[in-house]
């Protein structure tokens, strides 16, 4: 069977809260269009100016399916009678060996629209010939994350080896660091970083506009990356010109979002835009604003929380005077310059040690939990 084969789509599961109600053979509606906004500037008649507008998602329509839980009917029930329940919840493709190769996780749902069965005995499941969801948009998530998320989960056993679920014995690489410590600085995840500070070079962003670069990585059990998870610093989400400032930092990330597409296919590559939210995010005194940095805007959306990604590492790329500082001024490699024994010899673009509001113990929980 080739690869492609292996990988169609023959049947999607559906996910509420995490947990599997109904069988479907066919999905639709996973779709999104932007709005291009444009408008005209004083001076200039030969063309007008096209930014982003706000994102608008189909309706998303599961159709052939069947359910033995009567959590999905009660829900359905409930918005027949005008008790709207959203859920966050996950469509998932499985291919033939039952591996799943894509989901789509949807954001406060609800049913909108239900067309049951025509009756038939011998059935110990209720079918559902068509449910319509209403949601607040999605996010693609690449193949069996919730597989790949069990092979991190190793346990360290007598002799430092790593051991774990489908474990064979030692492996190349594994989570020696605790829950509330950032991840390895794998040897992908530094080059990842390097290649991704390049492509912001690519994209037309400058060093002052975006002086630093997160990346955590989720890799085989050969220390290859799959996914890579990027943040931009700046453009911060508080402070008097939050929105204003969070707006522009949004589309530097999607230039290079685009900028990144280019070199490998998606989803090898995920710009997060907005940083991970969460109570009692304060910065400390003297360090960027939370949300200005780069480590919580790519810990948003790694799979089981970025703690438990494989790998980490983050990166200098601002102006270099600045880096080394001057006989009258202190540079950021004073404080910042990372000096571990897995440091990578190639600092053409410094690694730093994340910031003191990034590794806040109550920050550095918040940023790396689920």
């Amino acid at each position: 069977m080739s690869k492609l084969e292996k990988n169609r789509a023959s049947h999607f599961k559906v996910a509420l809260n995490s947990i599997e109600v109904a069988d479907f053979s066919a999905a639709r509606g996973l779709d999104v269009r932007t709005e291009v906004l444009e408008y005209e500037e004083g001076g200039i008649n030969e063309r007008t100016h096209k930014i982003p507008g706000p994102a608008r998602f189909a309706r998303i329509t599961l159709e052939h399916g069947s359910s033995s839980n009567l959590d999905l009917f009660s829900w359905v029930q409930k918005a027949i009678n005008g008790e709207i329940e959203r859920k966050d919840g996950a469509i998932m493709a499985l291919n033939q060996e039952g591996t799943v190769v894509a989901r789509w996780e949807f954001r406060e749902a609800w049913p909108c629209g239900y067309e049951g069965p025509n009756f038939a005995g011998g059935v110990t499941e209720v079918a559902i010939e068509r449910l319509t969801l209403a949601h607040r948009g999605f996010e693609l998530r690449p193949g069996d994350v919730k597989s790949q998320q069990e092979k991190r989960e190793v346990k360290r056993d007598s002799g430092g080896q790593s051991t774990g679920p489908e474990s064979d014995g030692p492996k190349k690489h594994s989570h020696d660091h605790q829950q509330e410590d950032y991840p390895p600085r794998t040897k992908a995840a530094q080059e990842e970083c390097k290649k991704v500070c390049d492509a912001v070079a690519r994209a037309g962003i400058s060093k002052r506009k975006v002086s630093a670069v997160a990346v955590f990585t989720e890799e085989d059990e050969d220390g290859n990356p799959e996914v890579v998870h990027v943040g931009l610093s700046s453009g911060s989400t508080t402070g008097e010109n939050g929105p204003e400032s969070n707006e522009v930092g949004r589309e530097r990330a999607a230039a290079l979002q685009q900028e990144l597409d280019k070199s490998e296919p998606p989803p090898r590559y995920v710009v997060h835009e907005d940083p991970k939210s969460f109570p009692g995010y304060e910065n400390e005194q003297g360090d960027p604003a939370p949300g200005n940095c780069a480590e919580p805007k790519a810990a948003n959306g790694v799979p089981g929380g970025a703690g438990q990604a494989d790998g980490f590492d983050v990166r200098y790329r601002g102006p270099e005077k600045k880096w080394e500082g001057s006989e009258d001024k202190q540079g950021l490699k004073e404080s910042y310059a990372y000096e571990g024994q897995d440091k990578d010899p190639d600092q053409t673009y410094p690694q730093m040690n994340p910031c003191n509001t990034c590794d806040n113990p109550h920050n550095k929980q918040g940023i790396l939990s689920e």
